[in-house]
């Protein structure tokens, strides 16, 4: 009987302990892209994004020439 007590004991605090966790699997995500975020200013911005799209086409070309 009190190995039934301690089981329903355990699983009532692993339920009550489940949010509290993910909160805190949350906040450190957002932590972590917060610290990775790059904020760019400048008139170059915009050529700097199509830079990459153009360069994801040409890789994009040439993979499929290579594996074609």
């Amino acid at each position: 009987m009190a190995v039934s007590e301690a089981e329903k004991a355990a699983t009532v605090s692993k339920i009550m302990m489940e949010p509290k966790l993910m909160e805190k699997e949350s906040s450190r995500f957002i932590e972590g892209i917060a610290d990775n975020t790059k904020t760019f200013f400048g008139d170059k911005v915009p050529n700097m994004v199509l830079d990459q799209r153009l360069l994801g086409n040409f890789l994009l070309n040439m993979s499929s020439q290579v594996h074609g």
